[in-house]
């Protein structure tokens, strides 16, 4: 047997990523956990209230059974919608990899070649008059720095693609992290 169900629970547990536990929420660890079901979340906030003094939290993910969630991706969706940001799981016959996000820096990036090539293209002759020369400054500007960050990053070798990791595994690292600290302190077991 094997199932997904997703959708607001409306409860909150920090087991699939919200700030805190409610009674609510504990009951549907508990059970989670003794019937041995995984859980699916992007690890964002998706419920968004309208009253000021509440603070976003999540709400929505998934719970699946018989199949791993190696297999499963999940984004939000930023598409219109009411006080919830709808979520969207993928799921796959392959393992789900995860690309690294591309950045214009590094820890090598030269920052003396990034200012002086900025220097050298930046001229205090551009017109900017009317709403179409502002806005086609801000472009060129937006391409002088991006061609810059290019220029000065030297290109790094990613260890390869990172793979997804389910949310046991993340708890179970994090339980081992904090014993090693325990142990470290007390040099006991």
């Amino acid at each position: 047997m094997c199932f997904i169900v997703g959708g607001d629970f409306n409860c909150k547990h920090t087991l699939w990523g919200s700030r805190l536990i409610t009674s609510k929420g504990r009951e549907l660890a508990t059970l989670i956990q003794t019937k041995n079901y995984s859980v699916l979340s992007a690890g964002t906030p998706t419920y968004w209230p309208t009253d000021k003094r509440k603070i976003p939290d999540l709400l929505d993910f998934f719970i699946i059974f018989g199949f791993s969630s190696s297999y499963a991706d999940i984004q939000p969706s930023y598409d219109l919608s009411s006080d919830h940001t709808p979520i969207i799981t993928t799921l796959s016959t392959t393992l789900m990899t995860k690309r690294p996000t591309p950045r214009l820096r590094n820890s090598r990036t030269d920052w003396h070649r990034y200012k002086s090539e900025i220097s050298n293209q930046v001229n205090g002759t551009w017109k900017l008059k009317t709403r179409e020369d502002i806005d086609a400054a801000v472009t060129k500007f937006t391409n002088i720095l991006k061609q810059a960050a290019h220029l000065a990053t030297p290109a790094t070798n990613p260890h390869g693609i990172s793979m997804y990791l389910p949310s046991k595994i993340k708890c179970l690292v994090a339980l081992k992290r904090k014993a090693r600290a325990t142990w470290k302190k007390t040099h006991g077991p």
